[in-house]
């Protein structure tokens, strides 16, 4: 599978179910941290071949715009914040 189709694979399929759930649960770090690395793990197949923070850069700037859970939880908090 193209490293595209995974990203489409992450960011679409597992990522989706996981946003209804943090946006009314506040998860563990260390969870956060297990889920992501499966990810990052699926994505390069077990071999890691440039810094895990590059994977989360959009695709212009030159990351392929795998999406950072922690990063995602953190905008739901702000997200909730400002409505109340």
């Amino acid at each position: 599978m193209s490293y595209r189709g995974r990203v489409l694979i992450i960011n679409n399929l597992v990522s989706c179910g996981l946003w209804h759930k943090l946006a009314f649960v506040d998860p563990p770090a260390d969870l956060l941290k297990q889920l992501q690395s499966i990810m990052v793990d699926f994505f390069w197949d077990g071999l890691h071949w440039v810094p895990q923070s590059r994977l989360f850069l959009l695709k212009e700037e030159g990351g392929q715009g795998l999406i950072h859970l922690a990063s995602r939880v953190a905008i739901f908090r702000l997200q909730f914040i400002q409505r109340f």
